[in-house]
């Protein structure tokens, strides 16, 4: 028996069946990555002061998703981000991340997966270089000087923001500050960013860095999930769209 009668016994199909067959099973096992739920929300409910501010809420988020909830100030826009985080009790329902409870043991080594960037309020004064708060990103991690350097490193350019690495951080811009803050998401290796408010008090050219910021991260594979007043920012191309009002999501 010739080696060429062996391979017709072993694979009975041509060779480039075979190998497109193959090809198929890897798009198909990518696309199924991509597509996984990345956070999971059931009948979530919460309430503040005794009064229902999230009201039965669900919402399926796949990895790569591109999310603009709008909604009025004071419509709990904040309390769902960080409800999503695990630093509000829930009333009812259920978030899942990665498929871990948020707030269950098997969530607390995930948790890191997602990062906020919260709506700037009182700027402190105290004498940091914008390096050292994109570094913040990597509190609780194990790794070598060399290491948090490279990974900040890496941060702060994905952010645009490499050539702010050793400026004060309280003299810079609003836009400078808020990719600072997105470098020390990056830095956690987020794989799911809650930005809130993240066009406030921005002037035009900020605002036009920053959706092309988002656009190039989610781009890059990051899911993104973004609560704004504002009805005209982000398009409605590329992002999911849904509205928050009387603590519901429509």
């Amino acid at each position: 028996m010739t080696s060429g009668d062996i391979r017709r016994i072993l694979y009975p199909v041509s060779p480039t069946f075979f190998k497109a067959v193959l090809s198929c099973m890897v798009l198909e096992r990518r696309y199924a990555t991509l597509n996984r739920n990345i956070l999971k929300l059931e009948n979530v409910t919460l309430h503040r002061g005794g009064r229902p501010v999230l009201k039965d809420i669900s919402l399926h988020i796949n990895s790569g998703d591109r999310i603009v909830i709008r909604g009025d100030n004071g419509s709990g826009k904040t309390t769902l981000l960080k409800a999503i985080l695990g630093l509000l009790p829930l009333s009812g329902g259920t978030i899942l991340l990665k498929g871990n409870l948020v707030g269950s043991r098997a969530w607390k080594p995930t948790r890191h997966s997602a990062a906020w960037v919260p709506q700037e309020g009182v700027l402190h004064r105290f004498p940091v270089a914008a390096r050292e708060v994109a570094e913040v990103g990597l509190a609780g991690c194990t790794m070598n000087r060399r290491e948090r350097v490279l990974r900040v490193d890496k941060a702060l350019e994905q952010a645009g923001a490499g050539h702010l690495s050793g400026r004060c951080f309280h003299r810079l811009s609003g836009g400078e500050r808020q990719r600072i803050s997105i470098a020390r998401c990056l830095a956690q290796e987020a794989d799911l960013l809650l930005l809130d408010e993240p066009s406030a008090a921005l002037d035009a050219e900020s605002r036009e860095r920053l959706v092309n910021l988002t656009d190039r991260l989610a781009d890059g594979g990051i899911t993104l999930i973004i609560v704004t007043h504002e009805n005209q920012l982000f398009s409605r191309e590329l992002w999911k769209e849904f509205r928050l009002e009387g603590g519901k999501l429509c």
